[in-house]
């Protein structure tokens, strides 16, 4: 494998639709394609032309198509690139690209396009991260933090801070080493630029529970007794028939997991197995699953049959302690109303009747879980907004910087202020990706579709 190959993918899902386009990237791109046309093909940059494509050998028709030709370095690659925009049949697109490799092209690899573009300069490194982001988003406010660090609003807030730390460590670095020369360091303007870029980063690590509910979600079980409705619930907040709903008890064997969006954030949703003891293996093996659940759960529902006296098992209540967000709701109102009874109302933070069959009550959940759960003015401002990854290249910083102004205190050397000031700013360069290791640079990349 070289980075001199050609390389050849399809930039479109892999289905029937009105059209397909397929990527062909590297110096030689034009000679791969040749063989693939009746006639010579001398094409200008930038211009779509209308042809016919043949396999090399048999010269057999393949497909009308729509070519564009970029010439390098003028592409999205650097390279020579040309987008072939053929019709959406799956069967044609994979006779197209196998006329390509029989032509000298070979697969391109998960972002290698990108990858492309980012060692051609073409494409920065945060810019990278954050279309690997998009491409991966799957509720708007995922979209929107992807969007704003493709335009770069963070990147340019930690740019300055490492510059600011730069010229201090160029100037702490010539004082060390020409001390009869260089004036030494000002401790009082160097006490202040730490302690102002600390409030930087702690405004940057504040949203890093808003970063982790946009990139992971929400995560809400539903657990409770058997045939309470929590199957019939998760069908209705999905708005589909996702679990098979039975007056059989027991049905739910596994978790049944589904998404939806609330407030732009992604909420992931559990239906799990009704808690009870049981012979039956299949069925255990189901509750014990909502150990794992309930350790990433963000809120626990209990659900109640409102229709019959409420049993809750103690060991069930015990699990759920550690929850943050708890909440009852007591579902089948539309037959009876039900109240909390006082004794496990210390267990819940709040408690509703609804209805899974009416939509009852469901309003005053969303309302709860938007208020009480997702972050709300903090998601607002973008300018901070960073990807786990970059959030804990900021802690290291900000540790770095702590035991820097503590260390101040007792007057730390010259040399070692240096070395201490160097990691922080080598850290800011892995942020911005002028630094950075090639098993990040294969995990960002390795994200992308084949496309891409």
């Amino acid at each position: 494998m070289s980075a001199l190959d050609v390389i050849v993918a399809p930039a479109t899902p892999l289905a029937v639709s009105a059209l397909s386009v397929i990527r062909v990237s590297g110096d030689d791109a034009l000679v791969v394609l040749r063989p693939c046309l009746l006639k010579d093909f001398e094409p200008k940059a930038r211009m779509v032309y209308t042809k016919w494509l043949v396999e090399p050998q048999s010269k057999v028709f393949l497909d009308q198509v729509c070519l564009c030709y970029f010439k390098g370095p003028d592409s999205f690659t650097g390279e020579d690139l040309i987008e072939i925009t053929c019709h959406g049949n799956p069967l044609i697109v994979g006779r197209i690209i196998q006329a390509l490799y029989a032509s000298g092209a070979r697969e391109a690899h998960a972002g290698e396009f990108a990858k492309r573009a980012f060692m051609q300069g073409k494409l920065q490194f945060h810019q990278a991260e954050a279309i690997g982001d998009l491409l991966e988003a799957d509720a708007t406010k995922s979209i929107e933090k992807s969007l704003y660090q493709l335009k770069g609003a963070p990147l340019c807030v930690i740019q300055e801070m490492r510059s600011e730390m730069m010229g201090f460590l160029e100037r702490l670095e010539a004082s060390v080493d020409f001390p009869d020369e260089i004036e030494p360091l000002d401790r009082v303007k160097f006490n202040s630029m730490c302690l102002a870029q600390i409030s930087i980063l702690a405004s940057f690590l504040d949203k890093k529970e808003v970063t982790r509910f946009i990139e992971s979600g929400l995560h809400v079980v539903l657990l409770g007794d058997v045939n309470a409705g929590k199957s019939s619930l998760l069908n209705t907040l999905l708005d589909e028939n996702r679990a098979i709903v039975s007056d059989v008890a027991g049905t739910t064997r596994d978790f049944i997991s589904g998404r939806f969006e609330l407030n732009g954030f992604k909420v992931c949703l559990y239906d799990t197995a009704g808690y009870r003891e049981t012979q039956d293996q299949i069925e255990a093996l189901g509750i014990e699953k909502l150990k794992s659940l309930i350790a990433k759960a963000d809120v626990v529902c209990l659900v109640l049959d409102s229709t019959k006296p409420p049993h809750i098992d103690p060991d069930l209540l015990e699990m759920i302690k550690p929850v943050r967000h708890r909440m009852c709701l007591l579902n089948k109102s539309d037959l009876n109303q039900l109240s909390l009874p006082k004794s496990l109302s210390g267990h819940f933070e709040s408690s509703f009747s609804i209805s899974a069959k009416t939509k009852e009550g469901l309003d005053a959940v969303f309302s709860y879980l938007k208020e009480s759960v997702l972050p709300i003015g903090q998601s607002q401002n973008q300018d901070f907004s960073c990807n786990m990854r970059q959030l804990g290249v900021l802690e290291q910083v900000l540790a770095i910087l702590k035991g820097i102004v503590n260390q101040e205190a007792h007057q730390l050397e010259d040399d070692m202020l240096a070395l201490e000031l160097k990691a922080a700013v080598m850290r800011l360069s892995e942020f911005s990706g002028e630094s950075i290791t090639e098993e990040v640079l294969d995990g960002v990349f390795s994200r992308f579709c084949i496309g891409k």
